[in-house]
């Protein structure tokens, strides 16, 4: 008759008491879980700094798409129009926790750098958690 061997039976171990017993040890189990929870640590830390980024790339695009549509509106504006006065404006009623503010810039007056028969646009828009404002800059020509 043949002797019944296990699948689980080690061939070769380092302790000869261990030869023929079957599973893991528990430092080897220790080590184990250690190594999974470092991975486990590491990715929840990637998804918190995921979930802050995106927030803040949220802001970012709200900031942009207000500055492009004041922009919009005033392009939109004959050149003649009393709103294209040239000033400093800030809107009454932005979205919530932002600032948009526009400067209208006749060219070719001092301190002005564009050319004459024509208006430069500048909106900022701020938020108190971006890092930077939001600038945009447009040449509206004057009539033909």
């Amino acid at each position: 008759m043949r002797a019944f061997t296990t699948k689980c039976q080690r061939k070769a171990t380092v302790c000869p008491c261990l030869k023929n017993r079957c599973g893991f040890t528990l430092l080897e189990v220790l080590l184990a879980m250690a190594i999974l929870a470092i991975g486990i640590l590491a990715v929840g830390s990637m998804q918190v700094m995921s979930i802050k980024q995106n927030a803040y790339a949220n802001r970012v695009t709200e900031a942009s798409v207000s500055a492009r549509d004041r922009l919009e509106i005033l392009m939109g504006l004959a050149y003649t129009d009393t709103a294209l006065a040239e000033s400093t404006y800030e809107d009454s009623d932005p979205p919530s926790g932002y600032t948009i503010s526009w400067e209208i810039c006749d060219g070719g007056n001092a301190g002005c750098d564009t050319i004459a028969d024509t208006k430069l646009i500048e909106v900022t828009v701020q938020h108190d958690a971006l890092r930077k404002d939001i600038v945009l800059k447009n040449v509206k020509p004057g009539p033909p």
